[in-house]
């Protein structure tokens, strides 16, 4: 993870309202990940005193529950239900019937405004009046956002990107961003030298599953993290994973415990109160054992009842009160520290349930569900998150992804990420998206399968390029003016160039991508082309694309594709473009779908702007030399290629690459 990554987090747990002690962990959690990523253990316990002034707790905000409960189950007959236990005063709770934003502007633990703004105390105040700075509430979001220095976009450029903060997705709702990203979350029960039932692990399967995730290089994250990407959609390292374990068994602390400290690895643990009396058959954590834990950086607390009923649903509301509420408050008066996580026992709840779940003031829920397991952007909402059973493991990590970079204004670029695959389903529609590295032109001297095109030229992933000529099956004439940076310019047919008027015309240069209307008259020369440069920059490469799928931002109606032959039509379709993270992302459709629709779901997707480029027979992707298509694409003359952002190349206006990989 990146400096800038880190600095981005710690700026998220300020806004989400999480508190000093958690956000410490995950302060210290992320300085750490490198060494994390690399298996290395995490020697850092520390919490920076800074944290504890700048960091609001919210624990004092969550003693009491709320007078009203947001719910949406119908009344029960007596219409009121009482709350009374060791830790909360008895209160009168109305019937639950408010929404959730309802209930959200009623509880100060959860309301949008807590979760964030801040609110500091009179002793932070001080320490800001000390440093002649303002409170924090005072403070800008791009003021707190200053200390970020994220890598420039390209080395040739100077100027830093200014990293946008998106919004947070209102109370409960998982970010739109979030749910393209796959972040799983492996669950583990009881810890056992030798096994008795079907869930037991013994401490080498646990070690086992550790490595695997050293070898596939991921990086397991805390509670925290999660918590911020699914609220803001920011994203989290390239291949994340959450540890949790469930129940509070003996062999947490004998076995896994000592494995997060020997890897570096956080987790979270879910614990039941009647767990600690040690009376259970199996053997249970001490709470000397727990405060050990619990002040690690390394582990986070979360609630799972007082007494683990099998199914919360069948209980009634004093029931619930005790099970949500009072577990909250004894863990925190315990141990010390906040508890913002619930874990539904055996994953039963509705919405009664996951209602009360909300009055106690916790932040996110998880639940289980052996024949619904699913990453976490896939979840219906924050208090219903799905896991993975650790026996998936395989299935878990195969696509696990931290989703895009942060948003850049539209105006900037990011050209050195690395190339990577992401496949989606929406709609019923089949996508594969590859983005990142830095787009090129190859412009062949025949026709040839896109691999073949893009085999030993370095490029990681690729697109069929432009339209193209069917006058003979050898041509490699383009519809249009192209410039590539191996065969230089080669102009457009002056009888047809008036047909293309208003069609995207792309512009490639090292520092970005820009997407004009064509224009016959001006840019059928390189001179033309050349002067389309707003800061003299040399244009490597331009062609004219099929249509725009997405303008600013906005999808493309179906007037604006005027009297384009087939863009109603379903078909495979190939397209390009640039999302809102500045990476070039190409991409083709396995299911056949109209223009209009494509270009909602590359909106959806997360696209600024996006071009097609084919549709039909030849459209295709390659990754890693493969064709992502089940069907053999017709040869094309031209490609649109992602290199990795430290290819070396020679671009310039006397640069002309004679020869191009052959079939």
């Amino acid at each position: 993870m990146t400096a800038a990554h880190r600095k981005i987090f710690l700026v998220l747990l300020l806004f989400l309202g999480l508190g000093g002690t958690s956000a410490i962990a995950v302060s210290s959690f992320l300085k750490s990940s490198a060494s994390t990523v690399a298996g290395q253990p995490s020697t850092s316990q520390s919490k920076p005193d800074f944290m504890t002034k700048a960091i609001v707790d919210i624990k004092k905000a969550c003693k009491t529950p709320p007078t009203t409960v947001a719910n949406t189950a119908p009344e029960t007959a007596e219409g009121t239900a009482t709350l009374t236990s060791s830790t909360v005063p008895p209160q009168t709770v109305e019937t639950p019937t408010k929404s959730l934003v309802e209930a959200q502007e009623s509880n100060p633990c959860i309301s949008l405004s807590e979760s964030i703004g801040l609110t500091q105390t009179v002793a932070e105040e001080k320490v800001s009046e000390e440093k002649n700075e303002p409170s924090l509430p005072e403070k800008s979001l791009a003021t707190l956002m200053g200390f970020i220095k994220p890598s420039p976009p390209t080395p040739q450029v100077e100027e830093e990107p200014k990293i946008t903060l998106p919004p947070a997705a209102p109370f409960g709702q998982i970010h739109e961003q979030a749910k393209l990203a796959s972040v799983p979350i492996l669950m583990y029960h009881d810890i056992v030298a030798k096994k008795e039932v079907f869930f037991d692990v013994t401490p080498e399967e646990v070690e086992a599953h550790f490595k695997r995730i050293k070898e596939e290089g991921m990086t397991p994250i805390s509670p925290d993290a999660l918590l911020a990407h699914l609220r803001t959609g920011v994203p989290l390292p390239n291949k994340p994973v959450l540890l949790s374990f469930d129940d509070g068994y003996g062999g947490h602390y004998q076995y896994v415990y000592p494995l997060l400290k020997k890897y570096g690895y956080p987790a979270v643990f879910s614990i039941y109160l009647k767990k600690l009396e040690g009376k259970t058959k199996r053997t249970s954590v001490t709470w000397e054992q727990l405060k050990e834990m619990s002040a690690d950086p390394l582990v986070t607390i979360a609630s799972h009842t007082v007494t683990h009923p099998k199914d919360l649903r069948l209980l009634t509301d004093d029931e619930l009160g005790k099970e949500i509420i009072e577990t909250k408050h004894i863990l925190e008066e315990k141990l010390g520290i906040p508890i913002r996580y619930f874990t539904y026992p055996e994953g039963k709840f509705d919405a009664r349930v996951k209602q009360w779940a909300i009055a106690a003031g916790y932040h996110m829920a998880f639940s289980m569900n052996d024949l619904n397991e699913g990453y976490a952007g896939e979840s219906p909402d924050l208090f219903s998150i799905k896991r993975f059973g650790q026996s998936s493991i395989e299935k878990a990590i195969a696509k696990a992804w931290g989703g895009y970079p942060a948003p850049l204004p539209p105006d900037q670029f990011n050209l050195t990420t690395s190339v990577e695959k992401q496949e989606f389903t929406l709609d019923g529609t089949e996508i594969v998206l590859v983005s990142g590295g830095k787009p090129r032109t190859i412009h062949a001297d025949s026709r040839y399968q896109v691999q073949d095109i893009l085999k030993d030229t370095g490029a990681i992933g690729g697109v069929d390029g432009t339209f193209f000529s069917l006058k003979s099956l050898n041509s490699n004439i383009l519809i249009g003016p192209a410039l590539s940076s191996n065969r230089g310019f080669v102009p457009g047919n002056k009888g047809e160039n008036p047909k293309l008027a208003g069609r995207p015309l792309a512009l490639i240069t090292a520092k970005g991508v820009k997407y004009i209307p064509f224009n016959p008259e001006k840019h059928n020369t390189l001179e033309g082309i050349q002067k389309e440069s707003s800061d003299g920059t040399w244009i490597s490469d331009a062609f004219v694309g099929g249509a725009w799928l997405v303008k600013n931002g906005k999808a493309s109606t179906p007037e604006s594709f005027n009297d384009l032959y087939g863009f109603d039509a379903n078909r495979n379709r190939a397209f390009w473009g640039i999302n809102r993270a500045g990476q070039p992302v190409v991409g083709v459709t396995r299911t056949m779908i109209d223009s209009v629709n494509l270009g909602k779901m590359l909106q959806k997707l997360g696209y600024r702007d996006a071009i097609m480029v084919d549709s039909g027979a030849s459209a295709a992707v390659v990754y890693k030399g493969e064709s992502q298509v089940s069907y053999t694409p017709r040869p094309v003359p031209h490609a649109i290629a992602l290199y990795p952002a430290d290819h070396q190349e020679v671009s310039g206006p006397n640069f002309v690459q004679a020869s191009v990989p052959k079939k």
